[in-house]
Protein backbone atom coordinates (compact mmCIF):
# COMPACT_ATOMS: atom_id res chain seq x y z
CA UNK A 1 0.00 0.00 0.00
CA UNK A 2 1.09 3.62 -0.57
CA UNK A 3 -0.01 7.16 0.40
CA UNK A 4 0.57 10.74 0.01
CA UNK A 5 -1.28 13.79 1.74
CA UNK A 6 1.54 16.10 1.31
CA UNK A 7 -1.01 18.13 -0.67
CA UNK A 8 -4.11 19.52 -1.07
CA UNK A 9 -5.76 16.11 -2.33
CA UNK A 10 -4.04 12.94 -0.77
CA UNK A 11 -4.22 9.61 -2.70
CA UNK A 12 -4.27 5.51 -1.08
CA UNK A 13 -3.29 3.49 -3.56
CA UNK A 14 -2.95 -0.97 -3.41
CA UNK A 15 -0.82 -3.23 -5.49
CA UNK A 16 -2.95 -6.63 -4.76
CA UNK A 17 -3.67 -10.07 -6.87
CA UNK A 18 -2.63 -11.72 -9.99
CA UNK A 19 -0.65 -9.41 -11.95
CA UNK A 20 -0.01 -7.39 -9.51
CA UNK A 21 -3.36 -4.98 -10.34
CA UNK A 22 -3.54 -1.06 -8.64
CA UNK A 23 -6.16 0.37 -7.03
CA UNK A 24 -5.93 3.77 -6.10
CA UNK A 25 -8.36 5.98 -4.61
CA UNK A 26 -8.35 10.06 -3.36
CA UNK A 27 -9.98 10.32 0.04
CA UNK A 28 -12.63 13.01 0.28
CA UNK A 29 -11.28 16.52 -0.04
CA UNK A 30 -14.09 18.42 1.67
CA UNK A 31 -13.12 16.59 4.76
CA UNK A 32 -10.27 16.91 7.55
CA UNK A 33 -7.53 14.87 6.44
CA UNK A 34 -7.15 13.01 9.94
CA UNK A 35 -11.19 11.38 8.88
CA UNK A 36 -10.60 10.91 4.86
CA UNK A 37 -6.97 9.51 4.83
CA UNK A 38 -7.89 6.85 8.00
CA UNK A 39 -11.37 6.13 5.89
CA UNK A 40 -9.56 5.92 2.49
CA UNK A 41 -7.09 3.50 3.79
CA UNK A 42 -9.84 1.40 5.53
CA UNK A 43 -12.03 1.90 2.51
CA UNK A 44 -9.65 0.75 -0.09
CA UNK A 45 -8.35 -2.19 2.48
CA UNK A 46 -12.24 -3.83 3.21
CA UNK A 47 -13.13 -3.44 -0.47
CA UNK A 48 -10.02 -5.43 -1.83
CA UNK A 49 -10.92 -8.04 0.81
CA UNK A 50 -7.36 -8.09 2.97
CA UNK A 51 -6.90 -7.63 6.41
CA UNK A 52 -3.53 -5.24 7.10
CA UNK A 53 -1.86 -7.65 8.58
CA UNK A 54 -1.47 -9.30 5.04
CA UNK A 55 0.01 -5.64 3.36
CA UNK A 56 3.68 -6.83 2.66
CA UNK A 57 4.66 -2.78 3.40
CA UNK A 58 3.27 0.49 3.55
CA UNK A 59 5.26 3.25 1.37
CA UNK A 60 4.45 6.81 2.57
CA UNK A 61 5.33 10.09 0.86
CA UNK A 62 7.73 12.41 3.55
CA UNK A 63 6.76 15.52 1.68
CA UNK A 64 7.99 18.05 1.05
CA UNK A 65 4.54 19.33 1.16
CA UNK A 66 1.84 20.56 3.58
CA UNK A 67 2.33 20.06 7.37
CA UNK A 68 -1.00 18.70 8.55
CA UNK A 69 -1.09 16.22 5.82
CA UNK A 70 2.50 14.36 5.95
CA UNK A 71 1.62 14.58 10.03
CA UNK A 72 -1.88 13.02 9.38
CA UNK A 73 -0.34 10.27 7.29
CA UNK A 74 2.29 9.66 9.17
CA UNK A 75 1.13 9.27 12.25
CA UNK A 76 -2.00 6.85 10.83
CA UNK A 77 0.91 4.59 8.58
CA UNK A 78 2.86 4.38 12.08
CA UNK A 79 -0.67 3.19 13.86
CA UNK A 80 -1.20 0.27 11.17
CA UNK A 81 2.63 -0.60 10.71
CA UNK A 82 3.11 -0.59 14.78
CA UNK A 83 -0.38 -2.62 14.96
CA UNK A 84 0.34 -4.97 12.55
CA UNK A 85 4.24 -5.31 12.14
CA UNK A 86 4.03 -4.17 8.68
CA UNK A 87 7.39 -2.56 7.69
CA UNK A 88 6.96 0.96 6.39
CA UNK A 89 9.07 2.82 3.76
CA UNK A 90 8.87 6.79 3.59
CA UNK A 91 10.23 8.14 0.17
CA UNK A 92 10.48 11.64 -1.34
CA UNK A 93 6.42 12.63 -2.23
CA UNK A 94 7.77 14.85 -5.59
CA UNK A 95 9.87 10.89 -6.58
CA UNK A 96 6.48 9.40 -6.26
CA UNK A 97 5.26 11.86 -8.39
CA UNK A 98 8.05 11.37 -10.81
CA UNK A 99 7.82 7.81 -10.85
CA UNK A 100 4.52 7.38 -13.16
CA UNK A 101 6.28 9.21 -15.64
CA UNK A 102 8.40 5.49 -16.76
CA UNK A 103 11.22 6.04 -19.12
CA UNK A 104 11.28 9.97 -19.32
CA UNK A 105 13.22 12.81 -17.82
CA UNK A 106 10.74 14.85 -15.72
CA UNK A 107 10.43 17.73 -13.50
CA UNK A 108 8.28 18.07 -10.53
CA UNK A 109 6.55 20.92 -9.19
CA UNK A 110 3.78 21.50 -6.01
CA UNK A 111 2.98 24.23 -4.61
CA UNK A 112 4.39 25.66 -1.49
CA UNK A 113 2.09 28.17 -0.87
CA UNK A 114 3.46 32.34 -0.64
CA UNK A 115 3.89 31.81 -4.50
CA UNK A 116 7.08 29.60 -4.11
CA UNK A 117 6.72 26.04 -5.24
CA UNK A 118 8.47 22.96 -4.22
CA UNK A 119 10.80 21.36 -6.99
CA UNK A 120 13.08 18.83 -8.51
CA UNK A 121 13.92 16.73 -11.45
CA UNK A 122 14.37 13.52 -12.19
CA UNK A 123 15.42 10.82 -14.55
CA UNK A 124 13.01 7.68 -14.40
CA UNK A 125 13.53 4.77 -15.44
CA UNK A 126 11.90 2.35 -17.29
CA UNK A 127 10.41 0.90 -14.44
CA UNK A 128 9.54 3.86 -13.19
Amino acid sequence: MALDASTSQASVALVNGPGNRVVEIEPDASALPSESLAEAVAGLIGDEGLVVSELCGIVVGLGPGAFTGLRVALALVKGIAFGASVPVFGVSSLALMASRAAGRRVSVEIDAQRRELFTAGYDVGGDG
